[in-house]
């Protein structure tokens, strides 16, 4: 992750049990920040038009597709709810954003960079191998 969304998730952690909804609301924002990296088209597009674009829906795996969607939805009613107090329900929905957002961050960032660093590492040891005939 950037620094900038690292400090945003760890704000939303540090600030969770004096206000839910703006730790809610932080982490739509690490999202949305993730996916204009990851689909970099948009750049400049706000979460919910990059999840409708047609194009992400199917580079974008079914599960992780249903979990961007579920962290808009928990990061909107942090965002923009009326309401003073959450309730205990939406609450323990924010405390499920936190694995949410880590595993989305695990697929689309650290899964591929991982498996990139382990590409190269494998054709060294082809092309060195390749020089031992």
């Amino acid at each position: 992750m950037l620094e900038e969304e690292i400090s945003l998730f760890n704000e939303a952690k540090d600030i969770f049990d004096r206000s839910p909804k703006s730790s809610a609301a932080l982490l739509r924002s690490v999202l949305e920040s993730v996916l204009r990296r990851v689909f970099k088209e948009h750049s400049n597009s706000t979460l919910g038009a990059i999840l409708m674009d047609k194009k992400v829906e199917t580079k974008l795996e079914n599960q992780i597709l249903s979990i961007c969607k579920a962290c808009k939805i928990i990061g909107n009613e942090g965002a923009h709810s009326s309401l003073m107090i959450y309730k205990e329900d939406n609450i323990e929905d924010v405390r499920i954003l936190f694995n949410l957002v880590d595993l989305v961050i695990e697929k689309l960032i650290i899964t591929p960079l991982k498996e990139e660093q382990l590409h190269e590492q494998a054709n060294k040891i082809i092309e060195k191998s390749k020089n031992k005939i």
